[in-house]
């Protein structure tokens, strides 16, 4: 009984001065933080003259934070207790919080659009260093001191402000992108995360007891996002290292010396890089130009060993630009959903590529050719939905009027020989068009509904499959007779479209997913069945498969990443996109 009163008594103690203190600072920071974001004006002790502003109340809270409904929001719950105070000291969760937003150059973002140079100053004013006491004599009683000496409560509130302000937009940044992809380019459209104020004010409610923990896991946990993390700091050192381009004597070798002046200034980029492997018994020529093959195989070039313009131009490219062109592929990472789905089509558009993944791994890999600079092909997400074989072409009118109409004029007979028919709609049936009789101006051709079709054949330019998934853009991967087009350097050929090399073999495999045989299996029942779709497509009937199964597309553009091997792959920006996200990424 008596330890029960005991511990009444104890919990009726009264608090003690250092408690008190940190009381009345923590409430003058409240009401600082209340009156700096419901901006209701300033406390009356520092209230300016009629017709002047401090410096912190110069503009509308709309203006000076980036997230100020979230920022508002989230104070209104607390109400207005500050984020980052404790006892009326910023806290250890406020600067892990503070040090946070400065590492947001470790995901290619810049700390400086979080207002960290700001923050720091703001903590200067927050925590002045301890003033001298001034000397007294011993008969002297000591002066009756303020418990708010040295508390500048409006800078405080506005630093806690500030700071929840940049660990709002960091984290929207994080899980959305720092830039748009909408607002940017009309042919992106591949966004699925879509932005909610109520998703960020989830994240707030972790804090501050939970900073790096709940900001960690709203950046993309693909292992390609991670790996091309750690990339960047790589590449941020050898830029610190060695960032000057390389001299213009390398231009017009494009034989390999490694005993020369320039051979030797090669080597030693390509040993900085880490393509050079040296072994004191190989023959030094071989080795510099198995360094170069290796370089040229990381940037998508011939790995031929030849010192050609374009390897050249590669060779040139400072790590500060390397440096950079990782940041902006790590944006376009962070708009990417969070998961890509089992199975998944990839089409890398910068790298010609096409990867089919089944559960992780790579089931299919190859080169695609995509769209004329000025048919450039655009960047989304689907999903297959059919399979066409031996599939007619319905020529776009922009085609027809600039490639077709000069054949005719030079031979009538020009478009049947390519087994390409004009047709128009009559009735419910699509009825033939002489040639003599069409007019080919563009509104002609769209008032009267003629559309060109070229029928299935070794001519026809979509082979002998396409594979169709809804898209505005009415783009879709298929076969190509012109198996020669992929041997080329520049793969920028068709009209938006993407030829498939390999567009059998993925059909194939395709089709072996709708039937359920894993990646690598045999069964012979299914087997038996694709070979007679193969048989029937060599009667060059045309016909369609529905595709039931879940398998998504994305039509991506990454002009960087790091391979399964953490080797650090770079391709050329063939359609200036890296520039365009430069320039809004500064913004």
């Amino acid at each position: 009984m008596l330890g029960v009163l005991a511990g009444g008594c104890a919990l009726l103690s009264p608090k003690s001065e250092e408690e008190l203190l940190a009381e009345r600072r923590t409430a003058a920071i409240t009401r600082a933080v209340q009156l700096f974001v419901q901006w209701t004006g300033v406390p009356p002790e520092v209230k300016p003259a009629p017709g002047t502003a401090t410096s912190w109340t110069e503009r509308p809270i709309r203006r000076r934070f980036r997230q100020s409904e979230a920022l508002v929001e989230v104070y209104r719950l607390r109400d207005y207790r500050p984020l980052w105070f404790e006892r009326g000291r910023i806290s250890g969760a406020g600067r892990i919080a503070l040090a946070r937003l400065e590492r947001a150059r470790e995901s290619g973002l810049d700390s400086a659009f979080y207002r960290v140079p700001e923050l720091r100053k703001l903590m200067a004013r927050v925590e002045p260093p301890p003033a001298r006491k001034p000397q007294r004599r011993a008969s002297q009683a000591p002066p009756e001191e303020d418990p708010l000496q040295g508390l500048d409560a409006p800078a405080a509130a506005r630093f806690d402000a500030t700071l929840t302000d940049g660990m709002l937009q960091l984290a929207a940044d994080l899980m959305w992108g720092r830039v748009d992809p909408d607002l940017m380019d009309p042919e992106w459209t591949l966004r699925v995360v879509r932005k909610s104020r109520e998703d960020l004010l989830e994240v707030a409610k972790e804090w501050p007891a939970s900073v790096n923990e709940v900001m960690n896991v709203l950046e993309p946990q693909h292992p390609a996002y991670t790996r091309m993390k750690e990339s960047l700091q790589k590449y941020r050192e050898l830029a610190r290292s060695w960032n000057r381009a390389l001299p213009r004597l390398l231009r017009g070798n494009t034989e390999i010396d490694a005993t020369s002046r320039s051979g030797r200034i090669l080597a030693g980029w390509l040993r900085h890089l880490g393509d050079l492997e040296e072994s004191g018994t190989a023959d030094p020529d071989l080795q510099l130009a198995s360094a170069v093959k290796r370089f040229q195989q990381r940037h998508g070039l011939t790995p031929d060993g030849i010192l050609r313009e374009e390897t050249l131009d590669a060779l040139g490219t400072t790590l500060s630009a390397r440096v950079r062109q990782l940041e902006l592929n790590l944006e376009r990472w962070r708009w990417l959903p969070r998961t890509l789905g089992d199975r998944y089509v990839v089409v890398n558009i910068a790298d010609y590529s096409l990867s089919l993944v089944d559960l992780g791994k790579e089931r299919l890999y190859s080169q695609v050719l995509v769209g004329k600079d000025y048919l450039r092909t655009p960047v989304f997400s689907s999903r297959v939905s059919t399979l066409s074989f031996n599939p007619t072409w319905t020529i776009p009118a922009r085609i027809a009027r600039e490639e077709l109409e000069p054949a005719v004029r030079k031979d009538p007979e020009a478009l049947s020989k390519r087994g390409i028919r004009a047709l128009r709609k009559q009735g419910g049936d699509w009825v033939d068009v002489p040639m003599a009789e069409i007019d080919w101006s563009a509104e002609s051709l769209e008032h009267y509904r003629v559309i060109f079709r070229q029928e299935p054949g070794p001519r026809n330019p979509l082979g002998k499959v396409k594979m169709l998934f809804p898209n505005p853009f009415d783009v879709y991967l298929h076969d190509s007779p012109d198996k020669a087009l992929f041997k080329g350097r520049d793969k920028r050929q068709s009209s938006g479209c993407l030829r498939v090399q390999r567009a059998m073999s993925l059909a194939r495999e395709l089709y072996f997913i709708e039937r359920g045989v894993p990646a690598g299996e045999k069964q012979p029942k299914v087997e038996e069945d694709w070979e007679e779709i193969e048989a029937k497509i060599e009667t060059g009937e045309s016909w369609e498969l529905r595709y039931r199964s879940d398998v998504s597309v994305f039509i991506v553009y990454f002009t960087a990443w790091a391979d399964r091997d953490g080797a650090m792959q770079f391709r050329k920006d063939i359609y200036g996109r890296d520039s365009v996200l430069d320039r809004w990424m500064k913004l």
